[in-house]
Order: structure tokens, then C-alpha cells, then sequence
């Protein structure tokens, strides 16, 4: 079910990709940046149809190919580079934490085909349980789970869907989102993870579950050929939490690094992390910002106002984030301060797809 989820990410991808020109060039600095939108206070007479839009009093304004539905974050003086390596697990330590108690373990490993000359040990109990483990990612599994299908295409969905409007945010009965947030952190302080930011947390209420599944896999079938389809009772409930890494103030990049686990009320049944970095990261001696959230705004929206698409693209979210300069499998990773901007992308009339572009807070350049 995980690479089907993935495939209609990939399709969609596909399809706007041939139904959309994209213009090529680059911003060389500040002064040249055409003001969609402005940090400055403009007076009271400004229409939404002026071409520079004050951000404070139009973060909810329509251009031809940009929708703004933005919260502007203050922009620093000061902002870091960060050169790290990923984070190594004290495996017998993990074992412990995951594994105890559950059954015998069948332990193997192999050369990993993500980091050069690293080890990848998975450690398994038949049918149960899995815990695989290489440096800076880990993913824990009980795959004895009769819904394990409908947790993971949900586990896999944070980042592609707008899952803010489709669970929301109402509690589960009787099972709090603190509860659930403690299941977690209870273990991640036991292996050592103590470098997270605030969750991100959405309820998997079964009624809306069922319905998510009837609108988006009604037409997949399982192995056997029977119709694919979930009716969650309340006993299948859980919570989705999503927790971002940081290093101080810092914010590391969604789109490559995070921790995120489905928690039901007996547990933790699905945990990933990925890439995630030793917490003794040097940062390197700050540097001046050049481009300011607003800067970044319109380096965005003039890069879209300028390609031909069919559906305009909502910009719904704007954050400062580390984002990894360096190649695959190149170590130390060299992170460079980016304006991360969430995105909706709209494919027809009825399919999206949510993705991130990140603007280099020091060149202006899209990376």
C-alpha cells in the first residue's frame, strides 16, 4: 500500500510536469527582486489589485499563477551554515528499548545501499516485529498489525497531503494527543533523542480514516483480488506525530529530515526516522541573511507569475529550515539556511499534491 500511495504522488507529479512551463534563471541580488509583496506599511487606500501587497494586511491574496494563504516569519540579522555527520545508534540499546520481551530475534545485516561503507543491521521477529537501524535513519514496525497496510499509506501521507484539513485537530476519545506524544518521547529519550522540535500531531478518527480510504483507494484491490477497502472501528484510532530535528534555534528541513510514528492507544506501532543528525554538529560562524522571508516570497511567486501552468499554486507556509547542500552519501553534510515554503500543488480540477521549495536564504537561489 506504501508504494501505491507513493506512485499517485509520483502520477500527479507526471502530470503537472507535462502541463506546465517552468522559466529558467536566477536572481543575482536583493535590489533586483520584483515586490509582489512588501515588508514595508503601505496606507489604508491599497487594493488587493496593487502589484505590491503589504504582507501583514494580504497574506490571503490571488495573483495569475499564485495563491498567498502565508504567515511571514521574522527574519534574522544573523543565520548559521551547519556541517554534520547522520546520528549512530547504540543498536544493543535499540534492541532493548524495541525488541525486549516481544520474541526471538533473528538479527542480520549488509552493506546499506544509502551510505557508502556504512552497515545496515535489521533485527526481526518472523511475522511480529522489525527494527532496522543504519546511521541517521531507524524504523521500527509491528508488522503483526492487521491494519499495518492503512498505517503506513497514512504514515507516508504527512508530507504530500494537506492532512491539516482532512483529520483535523479533535482529540480522540478517551486517548489524549499528550498521551500519545509521551508514548514517544518516553522512547526517544531512552535511545538518546533529545534534539526535536515542537510535533506536529493529527488524530486518525475512524470515521474520517474510512473516508479517506473510499475517496482516494476505492479502486485497488489486495493480492487475493478482493476490493481493498477499511472500516475502522475506534479500536484502530491512533495519532500521527510528526517531529521536526533541531540543533538550538534551528529547524532542519522536513523535506529530508524527521521523525514520525503512529501511536494507537496500546502503543507505538509504526516509528521512521530519517536522516537525522548527531547532535554534536558543528555550526559554523554566522553569516549575514541576505534575502528576508518577503525576498524569498517573491523570488517564488516571480518564478511561477513567469512559467504557463493550468491551476495557479498556493503557497500555504513559510519557514526558515537547514537544507543539505551536499551530494548523496557526502560527509560531513553541509547545511545552508533556506526559506522553506510549503506548496499546493493543484493537478485538475478535483487532485493535488503538497510539496516544499526552498530558496537559499544567502544566493536567493532555488535549491
Amino acid at each position: 500500500m506504501k508504494q501505491k500511495a507513493l506512485c499517485i504522488t509520483t502520477l500527479l507529479i507526471a502530470a503537472l510536469s507535462f502541463t506546465a512551463c517552468y522559466p529558467t534563471g536566477e536572481v543575482s541580488n536583493s535590489d533586483e527582486i520584483k515586490q509582489y509583496v512588501t515588508e514595508a506599511p503601505t496606507n489604508n487606500s491599497q487594493t488587493a489589485d496593487d502589484e505590491s501587497l503589504n504582507v501583514e494586511e494580504h497574506t490571503n491574496t490571488e495573483l495569475k499563477n499564485v495563491k498567498l494563504s502565508l504567515d511571514y516569519p521574522q527574519s534574522p540579522e544573523k543565520i548559521p551554515e551547519i556541517n554534520s555527520h547522520f546520528q549512530k545508534w547504540d543498536n544493543e540499546k535499540a534492541k532493548l528499548v524495541f525488541l525486549e520481551g516481544k520474541g526471538d530475534i533473528i538479527e542480520e545485516s549488509h552493506e546499506s545501499d544509502l551510505n557508502p561503507e556504512e552497515m545496515r543491521y535489521v533485527y526481526d521477529i518472523p511475522g511480529e516485529y522489525r527494527l532496522i537501524m543504519e546511521s541517521g535513519r531507524l524504523s521500527y514496525s509491528y508488522r503483526g498489525n492487521s491494519n499495518r497496510d492503512e498505517y503506513t499509506v497514512l504514515q507516508s501521507s504527512w508530507s504530500m497531503e494537506e492532512m491539516d484539513k482532512i483529520f483535523g485537530h479533535e482529540e480522540l476519545e478517551g486517548f489524549s494527543s499528550q498521551d500519545a506524544v509521551k508514548k514517544v518521547t518516553d522512547i526517544l529519550d531512552e535511545c538518546g533523542i533529545n534534539e526535536y522540535g515542537t510535533p506536529i500531531i493529527y488524530p486518525l478518527h475512524a470515521d474520517i480514516v474510512n473516508k479517506y480510504f473510499q475517496e482516494n483507494f476505492s479502486d485497488f484491490a489486495k493480492k487475493d483480488g478482493t476490493i481493498y477497502s477499511v472500516n475502522w472501528t475506534q479500536e484502530e484510532e491512533a495519532y500521527l506525530i510528526v517531529f521536526p530535528q533541531t540543533a538550538g534555534d534551528i529547524t532542519y528541513s522536513l523535506s529530508t529530515t524527521s521523525l514520525d510514528a503512529i501511536v494507537t492507544r496500546d502503543g507505538i506501532t509504526e516509528l521512521s526516522i530519517s536522516n537525522w543528525n548527531d547532535k554534536s554538529t558543528t555550526i559554523n560562524n554566522n553569516q549575514n541573511l541576505v534575502y528576508s522571508s518577503t525576498d524569498a516570497t517573491n523570488i517564488l511567486i516571480n518564478y511561477y507569475e513567469s512559467a504557463i501552468l493550468d491551476y495557479p499554486v498556493e503557497l500555504l507556509n513559510c519557514q526558515l529550515t537547514m537544507y543539505p547542500e551536499s551530494e548523496t552519501g557526502e560527509f560531513p553534510i553541509h547545511y545552508i539556511p533556506t526559506w522553506e515554503f510549503t506548496e499546493k500543488v493543484q493537478v485538475d480540477e478535483t487532485r493535488f499534491y503538497i510539496e516544499r521549495t526552498n530558496i537559499n536564504a544567502i544566493t536567493g537561489k532555488i535549491v
